[in-house]
């Protein structure tokens, strides 16, 4: 009688997802609906539909899926506003209780607050999980795009990409002001919030503070200022932080993000089209936008010049500014009194 292989004998854990990767990769993931141990439904076709979907199959007996813990857990707190995060217990050789305590351990130790499932061996089968533990990523189109053991450099490349498919871009910001989602319960209705847009470069701080030091003052201020109000009041509108392509790339301006703690959604104007669009010559640099599309108030830095006009047509030639100087007024008239944090405040009714 044979004697079977042991484990390190056999294929890597790698080499066994990347069987499954052959059959996955470029497919359109298939719809599931499944319990989470709170008793709330994950429907998968309807989350593809609003972001991307990051599932982790592990089990507790598993020593790897342990030490793959702390990168999720980082990940979760880097992309947990953007990604649909979902911890699966592969449910083999894990009872109920044994699963539920390992997960609240790790909640207490990692931070970790996305929902658990504990698989009945029918999501398994949908992702032909041979290996724990397993990383699959999903896109905003439902089509699978990584599929892998490790937490290696190329999941980090796809969590990337998708992060990225999920923030607005040039193509479709312009629907994005139109109205977004809701991030909450509590939060504004989204057809009553303002959008706020804050146009960025990742070096303005630290070249500029040789250069123009002034200058670089006033981006940091732009960023400590907005980033306090989106921290506190980020359901009162739609925020987005553009940053300008001379000079930056999109690894600049992720590093930028991750070296500040900057928390809001990244948009890289690649093609400059929302430069262009909105007149911006001159960063930091912030626009914003009524319910109506109407851009209400154009800021400079750290002070504010309203001068767009009540019913300025985003389409039109002279929209965005082209008829105001940077520090101009209704008529080019200037408005110097009114800062930054003032008229925030003001817009998001929390003066």
């Amino acid at each position: 009688m044979a004697v079977p292989r042991s484990v390190s004998e056999g294929p890597s854990g790698d080499e066994r997802a990347a069987v499954t990767a052959v059959s996955l990769l470029g497919t359109r993931a298939q719809a599931a609906r499944f319990p989470t141990v709170d008793g709330d439904i994950v429907d998968l076709e309807a989350l593809y539909e609003q972001q991307p979907v990051y599932l982790k199959f592990w089990a507790s007996w598993c020593i790897p899926c342990k030490k793959q813990m702390p990168h999720f857990a980082a990940t979760y707190r880097t992309h947990g506003d953007r990604v649909a995060m979902i911890s699966v217990n592969l449910g083999l050789n894990d009872d109920a209780e044994t699963a539920l305590a390992h997960h609240r351990e790790l909640v207490e130790s990692e931070g970790l607050a996305m929902p658990l499932v504990i698989d009945d061996g029918r999501l398994a089968a949908v992702f032909d999980v041979r290996v724990t533990p397993l990383n699959v990523l999903i896109d905003r189109g439902g089509r699978i795009v990584h599929v892998g053991h490790s937490t290696d450099e190329s999941l980090a490349r796809a969590l990337a990409d998708v992060v990225d498919q999920g923030r607005p871009t040039a193509e479709n910001i312009g629907e994005n002001i139109g109205g977004n989602a809701s991030r909450n319960a509590d939060a504004q209705p989204a057809a009553e919030r303002p959008k706020i847009l804050v146009f960025m470069t990742s070096w303005c701080e630290w070249y500029l503070a040789q250069s123009r030091p002034e200058m670089a003052r006033e981006c940091a201020d732009v960023r400590e200022t907005v980033s306090a109000a989106y921290r506190a009041h980020g359901d009162r509108a739609d925020w987005f932080a553009v940053f300008g392509r001379v000079w930056s790339g999109k690894d600049e301006m992720r590093e930028y993000a991750d070296t500040h703690d900057f928390p809001l959604p990244l948009t890289f104007d690649a093609s400059g089209e929302l430069f262009s669009t909105y007149r911006v010559q001159r960063v930091p640099t912030v626009l914003i936008i009524g319910p109506d599309g109407d851009v209400r108030h154009r800021l400079s830095g750290m002070g504010v010049h309203e001068g767009m006009g009540a019913h300025e047509d985003m389409g039109a030639d002279d929209a965005h500014g082209a008829n105001h100087g940077p520090n101009d007024g209704p008529n080019g008239a200037t408005n110097a009194g009114q800062s930054l944090d003032e008229i925030l405040r003001r817009v998001l009714g929390t003066h």
